[in-house]
Formats: structure tokens, sequence, C-alpha cells
């Protein structure tokens, strides 16, 4: 199936392994050039190391936490215009979402979210069209170059 993302760029957080690896994966597989993100250097370089890339695909990594803001500043220089985000960084502690108060629900939301994303979103407005979409619309829709 073609996606019609072969030759989009992709940066995708968390993806050092597991989810966030096989989205990386996946994408480069469809002709995306990747840019994979985490906090470990290391765990980054060996990551990119294990995906098959097909003739003309590039993938590099940007080692950053996006929990802080010398993190986020780091990713946005690494990555300063891109067609696809997929944010996939630590999530919630575990629980039930019933058993949490609201103050709890909000940090998790904050956390995974709004915190890291809105504010690379208003750093990219004029420069990454798909990405404001992305947020406010939260879809993976891409636009037409």
């Amino acid at each position: 199936m073609d996606l019609g993302i072969s030759g989009r760029r992709a940066l995708v957080c968390g993806s050092s392994q597991g989810l966030g690896f096989a989205c990386a994966a996946a994408l480069a597989r469809e002709g995306a050039h990747v840019i994979l993100n985490g906090r470990s250097a290391e765990k980054l370089e060996a990551a990119v190391g294990r995906l098959s890339l097909p003739p003309g695909v590039s993938a590099r990594y940007v080692a950053a936490d996006l929990t802080t803001e010398d993190g986020r500043r780091a990713v946005a220089a690494a990555a300063p215009q891109i067609d696809i985000l997929v944010t996939n960084i630590a999530g919630p502690r575990p629980g039930a979402l019933a058993d949490w108060d609201h103050a709890a629900w909000l940090g998790a939301f904050e956390a995974t979210r709004c915190k890291c994303w809105i504010r690379r979103a208003r750093h990219h407005v004029t420069r990454t069209p798909a990405l404001p979409l992305m947020v406010i619309r939260c879809s993976p829709a891409i636009e037409p170059k």
C-alpha cells in the first residue's frame, strides 16, 4: 500500500525501542526520512543501525529529553522542518484512570501531550504546516506539499 509519505520527514519520539521504534521502522519502510528521538544516544545509535532503510531513505537521531526546555530546543534545532510527528513519550503512572484525582489526570495529560508538543507546535507554526494540524486536530493528517 502506498501511503503517500515517501520523501516526507518524520520525527518519532521515544523511538529507541518498542512501539516508537516500530513506528520509525514502518515510516522508513514507506519511504519517509526518519529522525529518532530519546534520551540515550547509545540506544538511539543502535536503533538507527537496526533500521532496514530502502534506497534513498535516511535515518538519524537526536538524543534529548523532551520534558526539559533544553531538550525541546535540541530537538527543534535538529528537526527544524518535519511533516510527520509521532508523540511517543513516557505516559502517566500506571493505574486506573478512575482512581486518579483531577490534578493527577491533568499532570499526566500535560506530561504526555500538552507541555512538550504545544510549545513545539508554536515553534513550527510558520515553517511546518502539518504539525499544528496534527496537534490541534489530534489526527495523523498530512497536508499536501
